[in-house]
């Protein structure tokens, strides 16, 4: 499906959601398209202008100018914001940037979403595949799959046998004519750094297939430059998969630094490869099981 198609259905939602938003305003789901429908009607711009700023989102989505990309989001996100009442989040970093846009909105706190596949598997230090890294995904650069494998690069020296999983596309064996730029970047910095067998693209994984791998993983790591309050964090967490995790927007609410898992600055490649190998040489990790975080932490609501 092209953007023209993909706008064309957007018509039907259009009109369906214009007599619901006369009536209240409420932002949700602003990384996803309906926010688009909230950002034009305060922008006062005609459906055709709708429709032309939708298709210079996909025409930059598709071109892959990431720059131009994040540019064109941020600015919907900020009239989105500007321009309703009430807003829905899950931690303080997303209240605090919420509330600086525009002060007048009313927060309502709404918990994620956790599929029950989490609740179904427990780590066992004893039975993960040593010295092991999972990373959930790595399509664009503000989710740090690079500084991730300048860690890599580091720890390989110390644990010859480390493993490096990344779900979702395969960069190395994927089809190079959808390569965006930052994926021909990350493939040549494994190519460059000798990477090839410690670098293993799993593809999609459904939610029961990534809880699996979670529990049989040493370690999770969110890489992340910019996070509100990741569900791969809280699954990681559920699971009782050791974790460490960027110290970057919701991260830290989350996530108390030395119980769960170890914090770092993001774009500090040494300092992650020295957090990864303080979980990797310490046996005391294996106590981070579910009920910790099941028990104490009410950030989810489980999902069937």
């Amino acid at each position: 499906m092209n953007c023209y198609e993909v706008c064309s259905s957007l018509a039907k939602v259009y009109f369906a959601a214009q007599e619901c938003l006369d009536k209240d305003d409420f932002c949700s789901s602003m990384e996803d398209f309906n926010g688009f429908i909230i950002a034009v009607k305060h922008l006062k711009e005609n459906f055709n202008n709708f429709i032309q700023l939708y298709e210079d989102y996909m025409l930059d989505l598709e071109a892959k100018e990431f720059d131009n990309w994040e540019r064109i989001q941020s600015e919907i996100e900020k009239e989105m914001l500007r321009n309703v009442k009430y807003v829905e989040g899950r931690s303080d970093w997303d209240k605090n940037v919420s509330m600086n846009i525009n002060p007048n909105l009313k927060y309502y706190y709404c918990p994620r979403m956790i599929r029950k596949s989490f609740f179904d598997y427990e780590w066992n230090r004893e039975f993960c595949e040593k010295h092991s890294i999972l990373v959930h995904q790595g399509d664009y650069p503000i989710k740090g799959l690079h500084f991730m494998i300048e860690a890599l690069d580091i720890l390989k020296k110390y644990y010859p046998d480390i493993k490096l999983y990344v779900s979702g596309n395969n960069f190395l064996g994927g089809k190079k004519y959808r390569e965006t730029g930052y994926i021909r970047y990350i493939r040549k910095m494994v190519e460059k750094k000798d990477l090839e067998k410690h670098v293993v693209f799993t593809g999609y994984l459904s939610a029961d297939k990534l809880a699996n791998k979670l529990s049989k993983t040493h370690i999770c790591v969110i890489p992340s430059c910019i996070e509100n309050a990741p569900n791969a964090l809280a699954e990681a967490m559920i699971v009782g998969t050791p974790i460490v995790a960027s110290y970057v927007g919701g991260n830290s609410h989350m996530l108390n630094n030395g119980e769960l898992g170890l914090l770092y600055c993001y774009y500090e490649p040494q300092l992650l490869a020295d957090r990864i190998s303080s979980v990797f040489d310490n046996d005391n990790f294996d106590v981070l099981d579910a009920t910790i975080f099941v028990d104490e932490t009410p950030f989810y609501a489980t999902m069937g």
